[in-house]
């Protein structure tokens, strides 16, 4: 019994100087984890919910461009194709236009015998203009002088 009343004693004994100090510093880290806690709420209950909700949004937004850009290489072989093509089908037309004029100019016997110059001369025949009687000036080549 005497060692249960020592017991008690201690118990109820009077807090020391080094508790009495640490008291306020113990007062003022409660006040921080209240803060700490207070913040973490409002985390909680209104940032990250907010964040959350932009995530999903953006989340669609990404899930539609990705959407959009699987196709966009697709769409630009096709492009590429299509220039090709057309570029060959010109460079084909020329090189029939080129031969049907060789082909054109062997059949008028105009040949290469004639200077560049004359070339020239013969492609663009002058116009030799007559009058008409009402005064009027027609041309082989045109109605209007």
């Amino acid at each position: 019994m005497a060692l249960l009343k020592k017991s008690a004693a201690k118990r109820l004994t009077t807090p020391t100087r080094q508790e009495n100090q640490q008291a306020p510093e113990i007062d003022l880290l409660k006040e921080q984890l209240q803060a700490v806690q207070a913040e973490l709420k409002n985390l909680r209950d209104a940032v990250i919910p907010s964040m959350n909700k932009e995530i999903k949004t953006l989340t669609v937004y990404m899930a539609a461009v990705n959407g959009k850009l699987k196709h966009i290489d697709a769409r630009f072989d096709d492009v590429l194709k299509r220039q090709e093509e057309n570029a060959k089908s010109q460079t084909s037309r020329f090189d029939k236009l080129n031969h049907v004029m060789n082909s054109l100019m062997d059949t008028l016997s105009i040949s290469k015998k004639l200077p560049p110059s004359h070339h020239k001369a013969l492609a663009k025949p002058q116009e030799q203009a007559t009058r008409a009687p009402t005064g009027q000036c027609y041309s082989e080549a045109t109605t209007r002088c």
